[in-house]
């Protein structure tokens, strides 16, 4: 750096160097602490958080002082090496001696001399500075900073010769350290959170013991020094306020001394561009955001201004740049430059022009390193507390957290296929990472940073996306077959309705066609009767007429009288005549209504067999062996439907013979969907080992008093079926957990009714009093109210009658019976039934297990 003090007295985000340290105050008293611990031990390990100081506390105290000959009083001449691990330590320190000696420093002198440590060790070192410490008695002060960059670069890497390297390089420090030939002082600097990964370096934990430096927090009055002395220094004023503003506020941030010399150099910035008034004070304060807002706001300024492709590429190189370590920490994550290009897409000028961005108006945000590679520096974040205090990047980097953890886990998955212990993703994981690598794009450079898995990972990726595509089409295809299959079947359910209701009509009209018939024939006989009756009285007046023709003489009246006769006689025949003709039509009309009849039925019991043949196709064991349960299941709701229909029409008819029809037709249906229902049998009395059987872990001393007890009320309230008893006792079985508890237990039972007007708790202590008892479960004043059946028992005033088992099994049946709960067992619908006794469906699926159990041993 030049060594002209910079307009600007504070240096922001970066550590002072060896030539501000005029510009370095509040530290006296660590510095002199650090050259007392440096001349006992030739080796201190400075350790601190992030933030606390370390670098500055070296460059610009204990170097400047080692300098001015307070550590060695016959020498004040220093050689000071000052170096980061990095990704190359051997060749770090290498370049740092060398340029330290004013020795040509080139890629290949550095890597002559790195190739010389690796064979000789330590001794290749002391052998190059000797002749100095012999002829010019300078000392030699080395300087590791950052060292935690050591075991990133040992445990993250996977090459066993970084490993090696790692450790051939701590080995190297510590002989140095012990050496006589030329004395060395070797001081590292570490961030505190490092302090356990030391453990892995043999002699260096010990070394740490010795003479480990926990750098402290500033106190009040050193911060107060930090702030003032630079701008007494320059001769400037600032206002006591100020001062005591920025002393509280840095005591509640984290990363204390970067933001407060970034927040003191935006302040002097400030003051300088608005016309200053020759005082800092708050107004400067609050314009830069205060010291918690002050960095995120200096970022934000130079993000603000960059095109939307170069604010971008600026997010892909920051979360380049920073890393989540194994430990969850936040920290950098120096990269190449040609890294940076392959990431981002853009080229080496795009990326150098960003990154001067970030370092203009005394941001240094970013550094540029220099690399074996010269044409491939190392970038990397100047200050970690940069991660952690702008809070665009803990955006970026939680972004990128995020994405990183969503293909590790996809790589995974794509690894455990491949060894055949997974199969490929579906459902929502398939889909979390579809959105994934639509929202990220990565790409093999990206990708690079967590494994070399990415060709890989991206197929197993796609061969999960073509399986939901082929299930995806399986799936229409089933949608579409059990569609139609529904549809002809309700088809064929309208189709048989019809055929019902025509053959029902040419039923009738054959009985019609029947009563005309024998109305007809009725109607002949009683003309052949009357023609009989007819003939007789003419033959009677042809009688008389001969009786009077004979007689001759007959008086004129006998004569009229037989004429009058005669024409009754002739009159009675005309009439009978008529209605022997009229007989005849009606049998001719009743024949053709017959005949018509007779067509109509054939014509129906010909659409009948069509019909039927179409219901035994669909319905014969090889359609049903093609479709799944769940189209079964659609083939239930539809036949369900069609019964809800055909009731209706039955509650609306008044034609005996119509509901008697209908009536069977229900039946026939029931039982096609409910085939067990035809076996269901009235079963009076139950066995101690029946019961058993459906609790196997009742006592049997239980299941005795409860058999006797529900063989003298279950039959009297109609609980003798099949189906009604499985119901009651499975109810019963899941509320008492199998004739365990006949009362609700724990430490706060019953408080939970207390109050509850809904179940008439209307007197304190009523939830508690009238809390679950019985089979059911009995709760609340109101049915324990209800269910009392005094003088045999009184609930309200004795509720604790219903732990009994006589008075616990007759309120449980009348409760069955009030609830109408008989009914729905005949129904087998067992949802609504535990809706009824528990409210809800809890417990729903060991309440079936316990009626289908009980359905078995009752149904034999």
């Amino acid at each position: 750096m030049n060594s002209v003090i910079s307009k600007n007295p504070f240096v922001g985000l970066r550590p002072f160097e060896i030539d501000e340290s005029l510009l370095f105050f509040g530290r006296q008293e660590q510095t002199i602490e650090l050259l007392q611990r440096l001349h006992r031990h030739h080796f201190v390990g400075i350790v601190g958080s992030s933030g606390c100081g370390k670098s500055s506390l070296i460059r610009a105290g204990l170097i400047p002082s080692l300098k001015a000959g307070y550590l060695v009083n016959d020498r004040d001449k220093w050689m000071t090496p000052i170096f980061k691990p990095g990704e190359g330590p051997l060749y770090n320190f290498a370049n740092a001696v060398l340029s330290e000696m004013q020795k040509d420093n080139s890629p290949a002198s550095v890597k002559s001399f790195v190739d010389k440590i690796e064979k000789e060790g330590a001794d290749a070192i002391i052998d190059l500075l000797q002749p100095v410490y012999n002829e010019n008695r300078i000392n030699i002060f080395i300087l590791v900073d950052q060292f935690e960059e050591l075991f990133r670069f040992s445990i993250e890497s996977k090459d066993a010769a970084k490993k090696d390297e790692a450790i051939d390089f701590v080995n190297i420090l510590l002989e140095l350290v012990d050496n006589t030939t030329v004395p060395m002082y070797v001081v590292i600097t570490m961030r505190s959170d490092f302090i356990g990964d030391c453990s892995q370096f043999f002699g260096l934990p010990e070394a740490l013991n010795k003479s480990q430096y926990l750098v402290p927090r500033p106190t009040r009055e050193q911060l107060k020094n930090a702030i003032e002395g630079p701008i007494r220094l320059y001769g400037e004023t600032i206002n006591p306020a100020l001062t005591t503003k920025l002393l509280n506020d840095v005591q509640t941030v984290k990363d204390e001394l970067p933001l407060l010399q970034h927040s003191l150099m935006r302040i002097w910035d400030q003051e300088m561009k608005t016309g200053r008034n020759g005082v800092f004070d708050l107004d400067d304060y609050i314009a830069i955001g205060g010291i918690e807002k002050a960095l995120s706001q200096h970022a934000d300024e130079a993000l603000a201004v960059l095109s939307d492709e170069e604010k971008y590429i600026t997010e892909l190189i920051f979360q380049a740049l920073t890393s989540t370590d194994y430990g969850g920490r936040k920290i950098r994550r120096p990269a190449h430059l040609n890294e940076l290009t392959n990431l981002t897409g853009a080229d080496s000028e795009a990326i150098y022009k960003i990154i001067n961005h970030f370092n203009d108006d005394k941001r240094c945000f970013l550094v540029i390193n220099k690399s074996i590679d010269a044409e491939n520096p190392l970038i990397d974040i100047s200050h970690e507390s940069l991660i952690r205090q702008w809070e665009t990047l803990v955006e970026w980097v939680d972004k990128e957290t995020e994405s990183a953890k969503n293909y590790r886990r996809l790589s995974e998955a794509a690894t455990l296929n491949k060894e055949g212990k997974k199969d490929l993703i579906s459902g929502a994981e398939l889909q979390v990472a579809v959105n994934w690598q639509k929202k990220q794009n990565p790409n093999a450079a990206w990708a690079a940073r967590y494994n070399n898995s990415y060709e890989e990972t991206l197929l197993f990726l796609e061969k999960s996306k073509q399986q939901a595509r082929e299930e995806r089409n399986k799936k229409r295809i089933r949608k579409f077959i059990y569609g139609f299959a529904a549809l002809l079947l309700f088809a064929v359910s309208v189709v048989s309705f019809w055929f019902r209701a025509q053959t029902k009509a040419a039923q009738e009209s054959e009985k019609e066609a029947l009563r005309q018939s024998y109305e007809a024939n009725r109607q002949k006989k009683i003309a052949n009767y009357e023609r009989q009756v007819s003939d007789s009285l003419r033959m009677e007046a042809n009688r008389k007429t001969k009786l009077a023709e004979k007689a001759g003489k007959m008086s004129e009246m006998s004569r009229i009288e037989a004429l009058k006769q005669k024409e009754l006689a002739e009159n009675a025949r005309q009439m009978s005549e008529m209605n022997r003709i009229e007989a005849l039509e009606a049998k001719t009309k009743a024949d053709r209504a017959y005949s018509e009849a007779r067509k109509q039925e054939r014509k129906a019991l010909a659409k009948a067999d069509s019909i039927r043949n179409l219901l035994d196709a669909i319905t014969s064991q090889e359609y049903y062996a093609t479709a799944d349960s769940i189209a079964k299941a659609k083939a239930k709701a539809l036949t369900e439907k069609a019964l809800k229909n055909i009731n209706t029409v039955i509650s609306q008819t008044s034609d005996t013979a119509s509901i008697d029809k209908l009536k069977s037709i229900t039946n026939e249906l029931e039982a096609n969907i409910n085939p067990e229902k035809n076996n269901d049998k009235l079963i009076h009395s139950v066995t101690t080992q029946q019961v058993q059987q459906v609790m196997p872990k009742a006592s049997a001393k239980n299941v005795t008093q409860f058999v006797e007890a529900f063989n003298k009320v279950m039959d009297i309230y109609e609980i003798n079926t099949t189906n009604r008893i499985a119901a009651f006792l499975a109810q019963v079985a899941y509320e008492t957990g199998e004739l365990y508890y006949l009362e609700e237990v724990g430490a706060n039972a019953g408080s939970a009714y207390e109050g509850r007007l809904d179940l008439g708790n209307t007197q304190p202590g009523d939830g508690i009093k009238y809390n679950g008892r019985g089979l059911f479960m009995l709760v609340g004043r109101s049915n324990y109210s209800t269910f009392s059946n005094p003088p045999k028992y009184d609930l309200v005033n004795h509720p604790e009658l219903l732990r009994t088992v006589d008075v616990a099994t007759d309120v449980a049946c009348r409760y069955w019976q009030d609830r109408k709960l008989n009914k729905l067992a005949d129904k087998e619908d067992l949802p609504s039934i535990t809706k009824k006794i528990r409210g809800g469906t809890n417990g729903l699926q060991a309440r079936s297990n316990y009626y289908f159990k009980a359905k078995q041993v009752f149904g034999k």
